[in-house]
């Protein structure tokens, strides 16, 4: 890494590394990626600067219709189309606990993908390259040839099992971080109650 850019890299494990967010779909293919910032940058800071952030923020309906939405972990922000882990304060009703076990199920399909990726394209995870736009557009293109050996059902079996463990899970950061947050907490509300209806 280039002298001045470094530090910015450089993640809590002390490693330098770039980000690759990715929305995936259910057959383990990515459906958008945003690469290339560095690695000491909050997950919730990269998705508010990323295209589709920025358009689920502002308005997005335009994205999605209005009763589907996207997976994501404590570390993104709680929005309409954005459904997130209810905090665990300690207080969870029996409804939200479901609700987050519910959306930890469904998002392992997410750490698949990863797997699949990483396990196919090992040299992600060691990059020997100091220009961080061509590192950036090694990655997606990574991820374009893994998409296409997923169409053509190309499996590699011998992924290794992605835990997102760069990922912060702190408190004070989880879910209602960005706007749209009280649209996106009464939809995960509705859900959980909709969810009172399977629970024993």
């Amino acid at each position: 890494m280039p002298p001045l850019d470094r530090n910015s890299y450089i993640n809590r494990k002390q490693v330098a590394t770039v980000l690759l967010q990715g929305i995936c779909d259910s057959e383990y293919k990515f459906i958008n990626i945003f690469s290339g910032w560095p690695g000491s940058a909050h997950d919730a800071h990269v998705f508010k600067n990323s295209p589709v952030g920025e358009q689920l923020i502002s308005n997005s309906l335009n994205l999605f219709p209005r009763d589907m939405h996207i997976l994501g972990d404590c570390a993104y922000p709680l929005l309409y189309c954005l459904m997130t882990p209810c905090r665990d304060n300690g207080h969870l009703t029996r409804e939200q606990r479901y609700f987050n076990y519910k959306l930890s199920s469904s998002r392992i399909v997410m750490e698949q993908s990863f797997g699949k990726l990483f396990g196919r394209f090992r040299r992600i995870r060691f990059l020997d390259v100091y220009d961080k736009t061509k590192c950036a557009k090694f990655i997606t293109t990574c991820v374009c040839l893994h998409n296409i050996c997923m169409d053509r059902s190309d499996e590699w079996s011998n992924h290794e099992a992605y835990t997102s463990n760069s990922i912060s899970n702190d408190k004070d950061t989880c879910s209602d971080v960005i706007n749209n947050k009280n649209s996106g907490k009464i939809k995960r509300d509705a859900i959980c109650q909709y969810f009172d209806n399977f629970i024993f």
